[in-house]
């Protein structure tokens, strides 16, 4: 919380644009909240040597800053110079990108499963 607290005033003066969306916009509360929330049951769940746990609010608050991060800098992706529809591929690449993502997935899941298998899984 301290550190959020000196982020957001050091934001005021070096991005203000970022700062006032990131203070003043309407899913601040809510989003600054949720991970505070993740953070401290991360660390309660250190505590008591829960590992998953711990390592579940770990990445759910980790999430939830880029998340806030992100949509503080909407519609740029560095701005004010960068916005996201600038960004973008053209819609042809668009097109072929997904068939190409779905085979990857295909090849891609056996190896996972089956290196999961060999390293990971108790031997019987």
């Amino acid at each position: 919380l301290v550190l959020a607290a000196i982020c957001a005033a050091l934001a005021r003066g070096h991005a203000p644009r970022f700062a006032d969306r990131l203070v003043g916009s309407w899913w601040t509360v809510p989003v600054g909240a949720a991970t505070a929330v993740c953070a401290a049951g991360a660390l309660v769940a250190l505590r008591r040597d829960r590992v998953r746990v711990a390592r579940i609010l770990a990445i759910a608050t980790a999430s939830l800053f880029v998340v806030g991060w992100g949509a503080a800098q909407y519609p740029y992706l560095l701005a004010p110079y960068l916005r996201i529809e600038d960004a973008a591929a053209p819609p042809v690449t668009l097109r072929v990108l997904v068939p190409i993502l779905l085979a990857g997935v295909v090849v891609l899941l056996p190896c996972l499963w089956w290196l999961f298998r060999v390293f990971k899984f108790a031997r019987s």
